[in-house]
This record gives C-alpha cells, sequence and structure tokens, in this order.
C-alpha cells in the first residue's frame, strides 16, 4: 500500500483540479525546503533541482482535462498533470 501524502490527497478529494490544485501546493512547499537546504548546505545541484521543481509547480505548467478517452476501455476520465514534467522523484507531478 503506497503511503505517500499526495496517495492520501488523492484518496480524499475526487475533483481533478482540486487535486492538481493540492499536487501544486505540494510541490511548491517540496521545492521551497530543497531550495533552503540546498543554499545552507552550498550545494549547487539542489539549488537547481529546486528551480526545476518550482518551475514543473508553476500554474502556467499545469493542466487539467475533463473527459479524457481512454482508448483500450473507450471509458471517459479527468485527469491532470503538467506540460513539461520535470521527472524528479520528488515532485508530485
Amino acid at each position: 500500500m503506497n503511503t505517500s501524502p499526495v496517495f492520501k490527497l488523492e484518496k480524499s478529494v475526487r475533483d481533478v483540479k482540486e487535486i492538481a490544485l493540492r499536487r501544486q501546493e505540494l510541490g511548491r512547499e517540496i521545492g521551497s525546503r530543497l531550495a533552503a537546504v540546498a543554499e545552507k548546505a552550498g550545494h549547487t545541484v539542489g539549488k537547481a533541482l529546486s528551480q526545476v521543481i518550482l518551475a514543473c509547480c508553476d500554474s502556467i505548467n499545469i493542466w487539467t482535462g475533463q473527459d479524457l478517452h481512454r482508448p483500450e476501455t473507450g471509458e471517459l476520465y479527468d485527469g491532470a498533470g503538467t506540460l513539461f514534467p520535470c521527472c524528479s522523484r520528488l515532485c508530485p507531478f
């Protein structure tokens, strides 16, 4: 069973826009904390990663969609994601 904070958020919230907003908030918190720790330690890669995560969680980069089509089953579903993902394991998207 997955016990990550993102998984818990998604189980309690049904609206896809609300899920996207909560993921965005979590990503901004992660990016900000990482930036603070990297700045204190003088870690340039950590600083860069924090900026990438913050850019990924920027509101202009997040999309939501309703009635998306699953080709295998024909089922319609709602979804959210990013236009340009950062592909970091720390990022909630």
